[in-house]
């Protein structure tokens, strides 16, 4: 009951409570039977009941307050039970040409829903009924326009609406896969399916893209995998675009960042990303209007900060990431992220020599959108002693981007860094003194993602431009 009360005293640092109010609440009797408690006037309030005032307090006080979505819509499948488990409470549903390898996929789904168990990330209970049997079901059937259109595989989705745990919101949910994927994604698809059923049925709230990266993210602790539709490979060569692109690139950026955070916070096993899930559940006041704030993206900026950091900061260390991911052990001194293979390296736009400066770029291309860089790069190496290279950067108004400069040595090693801070009007100025040890400098533009708590309920803006001016002196 201690771990539950510390979960809700969480969500109390999200600002939805102050530690004022929630000490005063805990310390006062229980309210009458006039006010919805069992307790008798006066009667001290226990842990569990403190809890549930807690929850109501939360709940009612802020109601109408903060903003809300619609209960989800049930998309189930119409497919018939093709095999359930004689071992594990799992279903495989499937029609037509794909019921025919049922059995395949349900081994499959088995060993899917135990590595998600074993990453302590949540598994969808069975639903009692809901899909024509008791078990968690798996449906193998093509997947809801709109994910379909964004190129996703595998989905989790909500069914029916129950009271989660100190009656948070919570609600039935199955996975859903695409059966035309290849042999190699099954495990992989599966996984992330399952993993995202998990994550909904805790917080039916939360946005498509939230949850399907998360899910993405347990697939790659699960299997190696880059998720059920590998895209790594696109968002690396086209880095600009970050979510603003189709929806499977979107969740591999966010993948990125979120492989990039947990290696830095927990060593990559996700359980810094875990809790946060946890962080951000939520008890709705209305039956037909979720709460959907604090949502994952909020939570995890909060949490960041909490840890001295913040959401925007892992954004621009992304960006340099990004780059020194493939370079390798000789070059990159960033381990921020796994190594990737050097033939998926960002693209690195070269400026002439620093002896030829100044030099006024053209617009970069592609533009950018949240969380995608461009990058540049320049060979410093002729400078005298004592050289300075000053970096100009001019962007669209709007969008706040981040200019980083790091400077390099003859082996590619970074060796120093330094970041303008990002600007409402995006005009930054960097001064880089050059070192002896420096022997080219790569800049990084990056673009931010500001509204956290819009991001992924609504279609994520691109089209940034940017271009960048520089001299020596």
């Amino acid at each position: 009951m201690s771990n539950l009360f510390l979960k809700r005293a969480r969500i109390l640092s999200l600002g939805l409570l102050t530690w004022g109010q929630a000490a005063s609440l805990v310390a006062q009797p229980a309210p009458g039977n006039d006010e919805g408690l069992e307790s008798e006037p006066g009667e001290p309030m226990d842990v569990a009941e403190t809890i549930d005032a807690l929850a109501r307090f939360m709940a009612e006080s802020t109601a109408g307050k903060r903003p809300t979505v619609p209960y989800p819509e049930d998309q189930r499948p119409a497919s018939p039970v093709a095999i359930c488990s004689l071992e594990h409470a799992i279903c495989v549903h499937a029609e037509d040409e794909a019921a025919a390898a049922a059995g395949e996929w349900l081994a499959e789904a088995e060993a899917a829903a135990l590595l998600v168990g074993e990453l302590g990330f949540p598994v969808p209970e069975p639903d009692g009924g809901d899909g024509g049997t008791f078990q968690l079901d798996v449906y193998l059937a093509a997947m809801p326009v709109e994910l379909a259109a964004g190129g996703r595989k595998a989905s989790g989705e909500v069914g029916t609406r129950v009271g989660g745990d100190a009656l948070l919101d919570g609600a039935t949910a199955y996975a859903r896969i695409d059966p035309t994927v290849t042999p190699a994604q099954r495990l992989p698809c599966a996984v992330q399916a399952i993993a995202e059923a998990g994550l909904r049925a805790q917080d039916p709230s939360e946005s498509r893209l939230a949850s399907g990266a998360v899910a993405a993210f347990v697939a790659y602790l699960a299997t190696g995998a880059f998720g059920c539709v590998e895209r790594l490979e696109a968002i690396q060569l086209s880095p600009e675009a970050g979510i603003a692109g189709p929806d499977v690139e979107a969740l591999a950026t966010l993948q990125l960042a979120l492989m990039l955070i947990s290696r830095r916070h927990d060593g990559g096993s996700g359980e810094f990303i875990r809790e946060v899930w946890q962080l951000a559940r939520q008890r709705s006041a209305m039956a037909d209007a979720l709460r959907a704030s604090p949502t994952f993206f909020e939570a995890l900026d909060r949490a960041l900060k909490n840890s001295g950091e913040s959401l925007a900061a892992m954004t621009e260390e992304l960006g340099v990431a990004r780059y020194f991911a493939t370079r390798g052990e000789r070059e990159g001194s960033s381990r921020a992220l796994p190594a990737l293979p050097a033939s998926i390296g960002v693209p690195v736009a070269e400026i002439e020599p620093f002896a030829e400066l100044p030099a006024h770029l053209p617009v970069h291309e592609p533009l950018l959108g949240p969380l995608g860089s461009g990058y540049a790069h320049i060979d410093t190496s002729g400078a005298a002693p004592g050289s300075r290279l000053d970096v100009w950067l001019r962007g669209d108004v709007g969008p706040k981007l981040v200019l980083t400069a790091v400077r390099l040595d003859a082996q590619g090693r970074e060796v120093g860094r330094m970041t303008a801070p990002a600007r409402r009007v995006p005009q930054s100025f960097l001064p880089i003194e050059l070192s002896p040890d420096t022997a080219s400098v790569l800049l990084v533009v990056t673009a931010l993602a500001e509204d956290l708590r819009a991001l992924g309920r609504e279609p994520a803006e691109g089209g940034f431009a940017f271009r960048l001016i520089l001299n020596r002196s």
